[in-house]
C-alpha cells in the first residue's frame, strides 16, 4: 500500500502550505473578513467590570467565534473589553492585541491592510470604524446595546460585503433570550 506515504505527504505540504496563504491574502486580493463587537454588558463606574450577563456575553463570543478561523485579535486597554475579550483569547490562544479608541480612522486603516481574519471588541463607536471601511451604518450605537456582531468582508483592502448579526440577551445565570 505505497498510496498512503504519498497521500500523507500531500497533506503534510498543504497543511504546511496554509498559513503562508492565509498570510498573503490581502496582498493578493483574496477576501478577509474583520469582525467587529462591542464589549459586554457592564457594571457602572470608571473602567468598570463586566456585570454577569457581559460574563455570559464573554463566554458566548468566544463559542461563537470558535467556529470562525480568526488570525487576530484586538481589544482595546479597558478591563470591559479586556475581559470581554479573555474567553475568546483563550480559546483560540491569540494573543488581545491593542488599539487605541481614540484613533478609529487610523485604527480601520490599518485593519484594512492586515492579512487574514479580525476579531475587534470595541466601544459603541463602532460605526465610525464601519464607515472608515467602507461600510453603512447609520446613526451611533445606544449604551445599552450590546448583541451586534458586525462582518465586514474585503477584498484588496476595499469593502465587499458587510453583515449585521445579533446575538440574544443574557440572563444573570446566562440564559440566552432573543
Amino acid at each position: 500500500m505505497k498510496i498512503y506515504p504519498f497521500i500523507m505527504a500531500s497533506m503534510l505540504l498543504t497543511l504546511l502550505a496554509a498559513p503562508s496563504q492565509a498570510t498573503n491574502a490581502a496582498a493578493e486580493g483574496k477576501e478577509h473578513t474583520i469582525y467587529l463587537v462591542r464589549h459586554a454588558e457592564k457594571q457602572k463606574g470608571k473602567n468598570p467590570a463586566l456585570t454577569a450577563e457581559g460574563q455570559c456575553r464573554a463566554q458566548f463570543y468566544a463559542q461563537y467565534f470558535s467556529r470562525i478561523p480568526l488570525d487576530r485579535l484586538f481589544a482595546s486597554h479597558y478591563r470591559r473589553n479586556q475581559e470581554t475579550a479573555a474567553p475568546v483569547k483563550e480559546k483560540r490562544g491569540l494573543d488581545a492585541l491593542p488599539f487605541d479608541p481614540s484613533q478609529q480612522v487610523e485604527f480601520a486603516q490599518e485593519l484594512a491592510t492586515l492579512h487574514g481574519d479580525t476579531l475587534v471588541v470595541a466601544h459603541n463607536h463602532l460605526p465610525e470604524i464601519i464607515r472608515a471601511l467602507g461600510g453603512d451604518y447609520q446613526g451611533d450605537i445606544d449604551h445599552e446595546e450590546y448583541r451586534y456582531i458586525f462582518s465586514l468582508e474585503l477584498k484588496g483592502g476595499k469593502l465587499v460585503k458587510q453583515r449585521l448579526f445579533i446575538g440574544p440577551y443574557f440572563s444573570k445565570d446566562c440564559q440566552a433570550n432573543i
